[in-house]
């Protein structure tokens, strides 16, 4: 994207302001301060040099372009999708350990509380693979669930717990 911006400056430039071409040195060097800096100190300067309106319309339109870059930049990268790698019971000690397990609404979906004995409370979603339709407040056997791992790469690994019964 950045390379992108770049030559789109650099061509528009040399098209909007032929006869000068201190002009052009001007501007992609202001637009590359932005690139790499990420704020807008370099819009005073080029508003004093250049002299056509045109120019700095172009570049105020690379700076917008800049500020989607911006935001583009602090989106996660899409990886794949979550691929099942694993998938367990749990043990007579992970059971002995919970109070009580009961399913609550969580930000996506439902999720599992495990109230554990010796003090606080522990959460994993349900799996979207679930036999058993769940509702808030059912209370959970652990005996017929079991601990799906989902892994993607360039990701952690992560649980879901999946009722069966």
């Amino acid at each position: 994207m950045i390379a992108a911006v770049f030559t789109l400056s650099l061509l528009d430039c040399c098209l909007l302001c032929p006869s000068g071409c201190i002009y052009t040195v001007v501007l992609v060097c202001c637009c590359l301060v932005v690139l790499f800096l990420g704020n807008y100190c370099s819009l005073p300067l080029v508003v004093l040099v250049l002299q056509s309106n045109r120019s700095i319309i172009l570049f105020i339109n690379i700076l917008n372009l800049v500020s989607i870059m911006g935001i583009l930049d602090s989106l996660r990268l899409y990886r794949g999708k979550w691929e099942e790698s694993g998938r367990s019971n749990f043990s007579a000690d992970d059971i002995n350990a919970v109070s009580s397990a009961k399913v609550v609404a969580s930000d996506f979906g439902h999720s599992v509380c495990f109230v554990l004995k010796n003090g606080g409370m522990k959460f994993m979603p349900v799996s979207n693979t679930s036999k058993v339709s769940t509702a808030v407040g059912d209370s959970v056997d652990l005996t017929k669930c079991q601990v799906v791992t989902l892994s993607r790469e360039g990701d952690d690994d992560i649980q879901r717990i999946e009722i069966n019964g």
